[in-house]
């Protein structure tokens, strides 16, 4: 059975040493600019995030913000009722959260 291990061990070292390393699917600039935000600065770790719920008689807007300095979420909400004009409610709810929590462009 001696020879089976030393068969086995020799092929998976031939195995590993020609194995074929995947090919990147993106551009070497992608991948730095993705190293960038790991970790600590990464892109969901500030900003907002909102989500969208539908409801009786109109629209529910939650926006969540990650606070990093108190390390917790602070979440607002805004209702939008079927009488008013969406677009224009949503772009003023972000344009207020933007303003609140002092993010910018």
């Amino acid at each position: 059975m001696k020879w089976f291990n030393n068969w086995f061990r020799k092929k998976c070292k031939e195995a590993w040493e020609t194995r074929d390393e995947p090919a990147n699917p993106y551009p070497s600039t992608l991948v730095v600019a993705s190293a960038k935000y790991a970790g600590h600065g990464s892109l969901d770790s500030h900003g907002l995030t909102l989500s969208i719920y539908g409801a009786d008689g109109g629209t529910v807007l939650e926006f969540r913000h990650y606070d990093m300095v108190k390390d917790r979420s602070e979440y607002s909400l805004h209702v939008i009722s079927q009488n008013e004009v969406f677009e224009e409610r949503v772009a003023h709810a972000i344009t207020m959260e933007m303003l609140r929590k002092g993010i910018t462009r």
